[in-house]
């Protein structure tokens, strides 16, 4: 993960900015978005967190 905010962070540090380096910002940010909802379906979509939230509701 660290790998790609850092691959992020190198365009912005340069004064031209290349077509390259457009399409890696580019890639890179849709992989960081992927891996956000990656890891919320995983850690908050189980079914025992759901049925926590939704006993929470009902009370």
């Amino acid at each position: 993960m660290g790998v790609f905010w850092m691959l992020e962070i190198i365009p912005h540090g340069m004064q031209d900015y290349h077509v390259f380096w457009e399409w890696v910002m580019l890639i890179v940010m849709y992989i960081n978005g992927s891996i956000g909802i990656l890891t919320f379906v995983l850690l908050i979509l189980k079914k025992t967190t759901l049925k926590m939230i939704m006993e929470r509701i009902r009370e």
